[in-house]
């Protein structure tokens, strides 16, 4: 169940970081 928790949360964290750095290319 952690597992799974944790699994879905990282694209969630990567969309954060990746997001301002997309914006900033565009």
């Amino acid at each position: 169940m952690k597992k799974k928790k944790a699994l879905a949360s990282l694209p969630y964290l990567v969309s954060i970081l990746f997001l301002p750095w997309w914006v900033s290319l565009s």
